[in-house]
């Protein structure tokens, strides 16, 4: 796989909160956050991030002169996360009322958005105050803003330059006709055959095509280039920013000309505001037909459906088509699993001193990776990620994340600690900023005593991990939902500058990720098999994903996004081809729509259904163009009629001398037959 240039760059300038410092084993040997138990109630609710901050703050270490004397996480995430008026956005779940509100803006919160259905709300509050809002009772747990990526994959200079010199040597090998939109083709209208459905007519007129990405940030001047129609609806206030929404919207503009586009950023510092955007596009006066996105949130959910997922359930189960990019954290196939998915099971192995030392006296236990009590990353990673199979809402099973250096010695980045008492999410995330957690880290999955067994989930988040240690499952959360079509890319190049043919000539890109998907609970926290939340013994169900392959690496005339490769590009040519066969019979259902798809799929990978590209490369049906046919009656006399078949079908009746014409739909060069009856 290729380098991933800059992942955290992007994230940071989305204004998430990423970079976090590296930190000696001596700055957290005094164990600054204490044993869990001696928290607070309020700071039990409280990220753990949270909790060293709002410390920090009660100590004046917030102030510019002081800012030295903090631990070095703390500092890089207060350089990242609090604003100068020693203000942070956070992110609450609990009783959204008007009281909880009132009380909000009384401590100073400003940009407060209610998200009630999600039980959420997110405002700008001063740190010092954070302590008393989590001390209400209507209040479950307070979060800084929830960091999001999209999936692009950015190429390194060295493939970037390979990927346009076969390209400009393929250009002109395309065959077919197609409908030419502005600048710039996508390929994948070739690779795919939309330009066959272009010539037969079939432009996805009638369909409303919706995407969901960062930003719309150059979208008047693709416009103005042609590249896109005069008209796409932006939600009001959900433009977001970036530009890979418009890169996005130019791929469906070229596969599907003809359908209706509309917007919504998905970058909204919670999940919750991209679930409310995905719902307010599913339903009047948008309306989508179909929907799509290329972003993934690092704490969704990964055994059960969270907010996003929860709102796919509500605009599929209105009628609509929902499509996500499967994500770019790489295969077990392709040696690239950068995803540890398995039972917990303790290590004989002490943890080394520099991770006791968060533990003090109390003792830990950390998970076995076959003879270590650490596994290693073998390729970067700005961040990892812990995940077990309690309830969202309701891990009471306290489980860490500890990230150190090669030899065990040095606590890298932050680390997740967060207390869980019965009422917060089984998540842990673990960041460092800049170049990353580096080749060779050991990642440290510990279990308190008391905790339960669960099944863990550890994520590199495109890092990777040895070969043996990682396991397939790499997409998660809503990417990955029951009814989301998850949809992995095709370097749209094997097609060599045709259509793709399948097989081994078309393999998925090794960077995008696989399935399956493991459920424990269902989306409102019902344990699918009650008592029983492990792998090992056959708990929960299982999803088969991802869903079909589509192509990426074309081109674009957006910014940033000329060669335009990852899941997210594939994601909305997999959306374009489901417009265009509602485009050509607007009654057919959402399933009958997936149908057709998977009738079309060209078997790639392993024969048949399979964990990387699903059914495999969907393909554009071969629709059949339509055409009107006349011809004129004589010699009918009075009372006397004739019956006409159209082509032996669909007889209509003749009752008067003159002109009849018939609608029918005819292949290329197909005969055609009126038949006296």
């Amino acid at each position: 796989m290729g380098k991933c240039i800059g992942f955290g760059s992007l994230i940071r300038a989305l204004g998430l909160s990423l970079g976090l410092a590296m930190v000696s084993a001596g700055a957290f040997g005094q164990a600054p956050l204490g044993d869990k138990s001696s928290w607070t109630g309020a700071e039990k609710k409280m990220d753990s991030a949270l909790v060293e901050l709002t410390r920090a703050a009660a100590e004046g270490k917030l102030q510019a002169q002081r800012m030295r004397e903090l631990p070095g996480n703390v500092k890089e995430f207060a350089k990242q996360n609090v604003a100068a008026d020693q203000t942070i956005f956070i992110v609450i779940r609990g009783d959204v009322s008007p009281h909880l509100t009132a009380f909000i803006k009384a401590h100073g919160g400003t940009d407060i958005s209610e998200f009630a259905p999600f039980r959420t709300i997110t405002a700008r509050v001063p740190v010092a105050a954070i302590n008393d809002i989590a001390s209400r009772a209507d209040v479950q747990t307070i979060g800084p803003r929830e960091q999001a990526t999209t999936n692009r994959y950015e190429l390194s200079p060295k493939e970037l330059k390979a990927y346009r010199e076969r390209l400009e040597s393929l250009k002109n090998l395309s065959p077919g006709a197609a409908t030419n939109v502005g600048s710039v083709t996508w390929q994948g209208v070739t690779a795919h055959k939309a330009n066959l459905a272009h010539a037969a007519g079939k432009t996805g007129t009638g369909v409303r095509v919706c995407v969901l990405s960062d930003g719309v940030n150059t979208l008047a001047a693709r416009q103005a280039t042609g590249d896109l129609p005069a008209t796409v609806t932006v939600l009001p206030g959900q433009a977001g920013s970036g530009d890979e929404g418009t890169a996005m919207l130019e791929i469906v503009y070229d596969m599907a000309p003809g359908a209706s586009l509309y917007f919504a950023t998905g970058f909204g510092g919670s999940e919750a505001s991209m679930a409310t955007n995905i719902v307010a596009l599913g339903a009047a006066p948008y309306s989508c037909n179909i929907i799509v996105d290329d972003v993934t949130y690092f704490r969704e959910g990964a055994f059960q459906d969270g907010p996003i997922a929860q709102a796919v359930n509500t605009v599929t189960t209105g009628g609509a088509l929902y499509f996500s990019s499967a994500a770019n954290s790489g295969n077990l196939t392709h040696n690239r699993s950068g995803t540890y998915e398995g039972d917990f099971v303790a290590s004989a192995t002490p943890v080394p001193p520099a991770v006791q030392a968060f533990y003090g006296a109390t003792p830990v236990q950390s998970h076995a990776f076959g003879g270590l009590n650490y596994t290693t990353l073998t390729a970067a990673t700005t961040t990892v990620s812990l995940k077990w199979s309690d309830a969202l809402g309701a891990s009471g099973n306290d489980y860490d994340l500890v990230v150190t250096n090669a030899g065990g010695t040095t606590v890298l980045g932050s680390s997740g600690r967060n207390a869980q008492t019965g009422t917060q999410d089984p998540v842990e995330i673990s960041q460092l900023g800049g170049a990353g957690f580096p080749v060779g880290s050991r990642l440290y999955v510990v279990k308190s005593t008391g905790a339960a067994t669960r099944a863990i989930r550890l994520d590199t988040n495109r890092g990777r991990l040895p070969i043996g240690t990682g396991t397939a499952g790499s997409t998660f959360g809503h990417n990955a939902a029951a009814n989301t079509v998850s949809v992995a890319a095709v370097n749209v190049a094997t097609a060599g500058g045709g259509a793709f043919t399948g097989g081994a000539a078309n393999p998925v890109e090794t960077y995008s990720s696989d399935g399956p998907r493991k459920m424990f609970y269902q989306p409102n926290g019902t344990a699918i098999t009650p008592g029983n939340f492990l792998f090992g013994t056959s708990g929960g169900t299982t999803l088969n994903k991802v869903d079909m392959a589509a192509a990426d690496c074309g081109s674009t005339s957006t910014p940033g996004f000329i060669t335009f490769c990852g899941t997210s590009a594939a994601a909305p040519t997999a959306a374009a081809i489901a417009a265009l066969i509602k485009g050509n019979n607007p009654a057919l259902t959402r399933a009958q729509v997936l149908a057709a798809m998977n009738t079309t799929a060209l078997d790639i990978e392993a024969p048949g259904f399979d964990r990387d590209s699903g059914v495999g490369i969907v393909m554009v049906p071969a629709f059949a163009a339509t055409y009107t046919i006349g011809g004129t009656v004589s010699g009918l006399g009075a009372g006397k009629s004739v019956g006409l078949l159209n082509n032996g079908g669909d007889g209509v009746t003749v009752n008067a001398n003159g002109g009849f014409t018939f609608a029918t739909a005819l292949a290329s060069g197909a005969a055609y037959n009126v038949t006296v009856g």
